[in-house]
């Protein structure tokens, strides 16, 4: 539950901005 609020956050605030690669949010939530 948590888990997901934050990576709706992260995925928001992060990419927008353009500091998370893909690569490093593949590893992160989906290992």
């Amino acid at each position: 539950m948590l888990a997901n609020f934050h990576k709706k956050v992260l995925n928001h605030s992060a990419f927008a901005e353009g500091k998370i690669d893909t690569t490093f949010v593949e590893r992160t939530w989906f290992s």
